[in-house]
């Protein structure tokens, strides 16, 4: 039962991260006219008419980075039979929300509800779930969906321990993602990502650090915009650490990338 306990706790935080997302606002800090839509009660990727092939370009480079399936884990495996379940909150570098690249690309409830805050930052929860499969390979899922809106994304990954040197708690890993965008009618988009792990088990703390390649692919699909398809290649750094006690664990991590992510994370490993 005390295994169990974290569950609830995890769906109470995943409900009021979501909550907190909700009335974005600005105070007038720039004069763009927003797209309305009252189908859904919060922001929606919906493709105005007006896009243009650049933008359209940008806004397919800056979703790269938001969509990518972080690790927030280092280099070292779960072990055989063992499984993790984690909620995320990743928050972006300031966006520039206010560019047709994100105001042609999304519709809002009301003229003056913005995708973001004052803060021009946008928060994201994340429900993952890895397991061990075997004592150096791990397979895990990513889930997110705002069912106020029309947008959310599910992703897979594999990362398997290529060297490990448990006496000096130093490991090396390498990792592969997928990513789908869900949802949305106007476009598709899909993410695939190759990862190197380094990290190294300090007390109850494992600091990691890591390099990623990114290849996304963004089509639109809406008879709106006659845009090409968008394929991009990024390389983005990641730095981190976790923190683990008994079957409770917390990470802090931050990914420098076109928009950089900074993503918090608490979890139960049994």
């Amino acid at each position: 039962m005390k295994r169990l306990f974290g569950f609830p706790i995890l769906s109470l935080l995943f409900g009021l991260m979501w909550a907190g997302n909700g009335e974005a606002h600005h105070v007038g800090d720039h004069a763009v006219v927003l797209h309305t839509n009252t189908q859904w009660d919060d922001c929606a990727i919906v493709l105005d008419p007006s896009l243009t092939l650049n933008e359209w370009k940008t806004f397919s480079r800056d979703l790269a980075s938001i969509i990518y399936f972080k690790p927030t884990t280092g280099a070292k495996p779960l072990g055989k039979g063992r499984f993790d379940v984690g909620l995320e909150q990743a928050t972006t570098a300031p966006l520039k929300d206010y560019n047709g690249s994100w105001n042609n690309t999304f519709s809002h409830p009301s003229a003056d509800h913005w995708l973001t805050g004052d803060n021009h930052r946008l928060s994201i929860p994340v429900i993952t779930g890895r397991y061990g499969v075997t004592e150096k390979l791990d397979m895990g899922l990513l889930f997110t969906d705002n069912w106020n809106t029309n947008y959310g994304w599910v992703g897979f990954d594999v990362k398997y321990v290529f060297h490990q040197d448990r006496s000096r708690g130093l490991y090396y890993a390498a990792r592969w993602s997928t990513v789908v965008l869900t949802g949305v009618q106007d476009m598709d988009y899909y993410q695939g990502a190759t990862d190197l792990l380094i990290s190294r088990d300090v007390g109850r703390f494992t600091p990691y650090a890591g390099v990623t390649g990114t290849y996304s692919v963004a089509k639109e699909e809406t008879d709106k915009v006659d845009l090409i398809q968008q394929r991009s290649t990024a390389t983005e750094g990641i730095l981190g650490t976790q923190f683990h006690w008994r079957h409770l664990s917390m990470s802090a991590e931050v990914d420098f990338a076109r928009i950089n992510m900074y993503t918090l994370k608490i979890g139960v490993a049994i």
